[in-house]
């Protein structure tokens, strides 16, 4: 890379604050950006804060790999040039892919000068265009000595550059240090409770065998799963977690709810008081919204069932259903609303629907009114200590300020066109979603009738479908969740009710929370040799955001062994146990530490019909234990304890 370049790199960077249009701007990788970047001290991140910390000690490139956890190459992408300029010659990719890109770019030039359309008769060149000409402008004043180089604007661009560097400004100022969370969850399979006032029942609870059925499922405790997963993770990749824990095959529904004694203290007891906080903490009933409620069920035969189930909690972390969404979960509402007001009043019932218990309010419409949104991540329901019932009105009274501050918000933009454009996206994606779901079921009932009508494979057609779904996710996926509120841990427990038929019921307890911080802690000043406090890099100077981070602590060595606390402030003890912990932060996935018990088996007949399973297998007739083991291993099942190790 020669001086030019690496110029232009800077310059392009002070006026777009973005990596990747930088990298468009100046024909180069995003990875050689930010090296250029690092080596001038323009961007940094929680790695490259981590690799430089380790080479000023004087830890090599493999050393720094292993200790981080990366490959040796990736480690040098994040470590400042030897040399300002430093040049990178030898294979000559960078020519090929700069022809590669010319020719793109002569392919393309059609769409390229005419995005903004014909004025004059003359084409208006595109925004990266003039950005390029004018930082190719500055280079060249840099080279030739002058120093009093002009800040680079734009004015009255699309997309103005200016805009976007402010909203960065306004975003760096916001940084503050924060560390990886790692929550101690136990799944404990138990049974559904159908008298008044409980949740649900032990497992073995009023069963005259109990004794000899707990030792053969090896369950003398229970059946269980001890779980870390990242406090980031949501409801909906946690039902994978559990799915995967407990050898289930996600074929059938499912949703989490909250505690009765809880869900009735928030709510009041009344409908009203559950409508006021759906959206931020319910779902909406979805009595015809399956289709676009289990939006990532595509499951294709062929692929291993683990391998996708896997790669469900262990991906990207998004969320696609509409329905999850604050502006939808109102639309839903209102509609359920109506429906129950308009039966009221045939039924000559005077009251409107809110005055309703939540008894009488869930036998009117069809729909589990007690089920928690699954975009909400594990950090914003679960805490080690649940909300005393003195703090649930606080609790509430916050949610509800949150929600009239975004509901607020979503009314205002309501009649912009850029609200309409995604309101009219939503709508379009649940509807190719439910085409999508009877186009699917079709396939399987009638697909030769299928195939003569359409005149060709009904297969390529739901490929089609499924691309213009993703297509359309990807478009407006950022933007799907911008008017949620924000919602704060309220309980301990949830339960993860799965498979309405068999009712089996997992109870999900938060046992720790184990947390790293980027910072030192006071009394390990002296361990680390730190002298003075070191602030934590922000992207620009804020001193009272700087003296709020030296009253809390010291800047975060990272050479040093990550320290991991909980929740009352003491250090992870024993080799081994932190070496789970480690493992789940550098992997950032879930990791069982303790499973206990032998996995129910799918369609079994819940927890009553596994009892009966595992008398029928070790009962005195051996024909019926054998079909009875048959059936099972058809199922997946294995009959052991996996080991936690391998389990996730």
């Amino acid at each position: 890379m020669d001086q030019r370049q690496y110029q232009q790199i800077v310059d392009a960077y002070r006026e777009t604050g973005s990596v990747d249009r930088t990298a468009a701007l100046c024909d180069t990788y995003p990875i050689k950006v930010r090296k250029v970047l690092i080596t001038e001290g323009l961007w940094h991140s929680k790695k490259s804060d981590a690799v430089k910390a380790l080479r000023e000690r004087g830890y090599s490139v493999p050393e720094i790999a292993e200790r981080l956890g990366m490959d040796e190459k990736n480690v040098q992408f994040y470590l400042p040039y030897a040399n300002r300029g430093e040049t990178e010659e030898g294979s000559g990719s960078r020519e090929r892919v700069r022809d590669f890109r010319e020719r793109g770019r002569k392919a393309e030039e059609g769409s390229l000068f005419r995005t903004d359309g014909e004025r004059n008769g003359k084409m208006v060149k595109k925004e990266t265009d003039v950005v390029r000409e004018r930082i190719s402008g500055a280079a060249a004043k840099s080279s030739s000595g002058q120093n009093d180089r002009r800040e680079l604007m734009f004015r009255e661009q699309k997309g103005s550059v200016k805009e976007m560097n402010g909203q960065r400004k306004k975003t760096d100022q916001t940084l503050e240090p924060k560390g990886w969370e790692g929550y101690l969850l136990r799944f404990e399979l138990v049974r559904k409770a159908y008298e008044l006032g409980l949740d649900y029942e032990d497992l073995f609870a009023d069963v005259p065998d109990a004794e000899s059925l707990k030792a053969l499922m090896k369950a003398q405790n229970g059946i269980y799963r001890d779980v870390i997963v990242p406090g980031w993770m949501n409801l909906h990749q946690l039902h994978y977690v559990i799915q995967e824990a407990f050898g289930f095959n996600n074929s059938h529904l499912h949703h989490f709810e909250l505690p009765g004694e809880l869900f009735t203290a928030l709510t009041g007891g009344t409908a009203g008081g559950w409508a006021e906080l759906c959206g931020a903490l319910w779902h909406a009933p979805v009595a015809e919204d399956f289709s676009d409620l289990y939006w990532d069920d595509d499951y294709k035969q062929g692929k291993s069932a683990k391998v996708w189930v896997r790669s469900k909690y262990t991906g990207e972390r998004m969320d696609y259903a509409v329905g999850e969404t604050y502006p939808d979960s109102l639309r839903l509402l209102m509609k359920d609303m109506e429906f129950i007001r308009r039966k009221l009043k045939l039924d000559g019932d005077g009251r409107k629907p809110e005055e309703l218990s939540l008894e009488e309010y869930s036998r009117e419409q069809e729909g589990e009114i007690n089920r928690v949104l699954e975009r909400l991540k594990v950090r914003d329901v679960l805490e080690v200590s649940p909300c005393i019932e003195s703090g649930l009105a606080a609790w509430r009274k916050a949610l509800l300020e949150r929600m009239s501050v975004s509901k607020a918000y979503l009314e205002a933009l309501r009649g912009t066109r850029s609200f309409r454009s995604l309101e009219e996206a939503m709508r379009r994606l649940r509807e190719l979603r439910e085409e999508r779901s009877n186009l699917d079921q079709a396939i399987w009932l009638h697909r030769e009738e299928l195939r003569r009508e359409l005149g060709g494979n009904p297969e390529a057609h739901l490929e089609e479908l499924n691309r213009s779904i993703h297509d359309m996710e990807r478009k407006i996926g950022d933007a799907m969740h911008v008017f949620d509120p924000e919602v704060t841990p309220v309980a301990d427990t949830l339960y993860y009710h799965y498979d309405y038929g068999d009712d089996w019921l997992i109870r999900v307890t938060c046992r720790e929370i184990w947390r790293t911080y980027d910072r030192v802690w006071p009394e390990e000043r002296e361990r680390t040799g730190e002298k003075e406090p070191v602030m934590v890099k922000l992207g620009m100077r804020d001193p009272g955001r700087e003296k709020r981070l030296e009253d809390c602590g010291w800047g975060k060595d990272y050479a040093a062994e990550p320290v991991y606390r909980d929740t009352k402030g003491a250090v992870a003890a024993g080799d081994f146990f932190c070496s789970i912990l480690k493992r789940a932060e550098r992997e950032e996935k879930p990791v069982c530490v303790v499973a206990r018990g032998v996995p129910p088996v799918e369609d079994v007949g819940g927890p009553h019909g596994l009892m009966d399973f595992i008398r029928g297998i070790h009962g005195a007739d051996a024909e019926e234990a054998a079909s009875l083991r048959t059936w099972a291993r058809d199922q997946g099942w294995k009959g052991t304890v996996p080991a936690p190790e391998r389990l996730l």
